[in-house]
């Protein structure tokens, strides 16, 4: 889906009152645009109404902290959950591999810029996901193992 599919799609959903009152117009369009699944791990944000209002983020691809000329830039924001938002923190993808983005050259971020960008993040999360998988598995065989033997 091409970016004008995206934001043609979400302006007619925008039409409808329901959506209205539950997404702005632009966050509509970044969340078609991922087609409403974390850009990082693929879960389905719309799959529950807690999952759509509690667990998602949008995040800024290009960290705003390196990248103030992209903060506003909605090309910059992608839809992700939480969880991988808290994990890629102030990654730069950019500085992962041969730089795609240079203020200089570029103001904005196009499509296939954006789809390697996302790819180099989406490959940090995984990496730190399997990191502290092992920590958490642990730490959390020791809670249940205390809740069982205290009733």
């Amino acid at each position: 889906m091409t970016t004008i599919d995206a934001y043609e799609i979400a302006d007619r959903l925008y039409e409808n009152t329901e959506v209205r009152q539950n997404w702005s117009q632009p966050s509509l369009r970044t969340w078609i645009l991922e087609k409403c699944r974390c850009a990082y791990c693929d879960t389905d944000l719309l799959s529950t109404r807690g999952t759509c209002y509690c667990y998602f983020s949008e995040d800024h691809l290009l960290p705003k902290s390196l990248y103030p000329e992209l903060e506003f830039e909605r090309e910059n924001l992608i839809l992700c959950c939480r969880h991988c938002n808290l994990l890629k923190l102030n990654y730069d993808p950019n500085k992962d591999g041969q730089p795609i983005y240079t203020e200089a050259e570029n103001r904005k971020l196009d499509r296939k810029q954006i789809d390697e960008l996302k790819k180099r993040a989406r490959c940090y999360v995984q990496r730190e996901k399997q990191r502290l998988e092992p920590s958490f598995e642990k730490a959390k065989e020791l809670i249940t193992e205390t809740l069982r033997a205290n009733g």
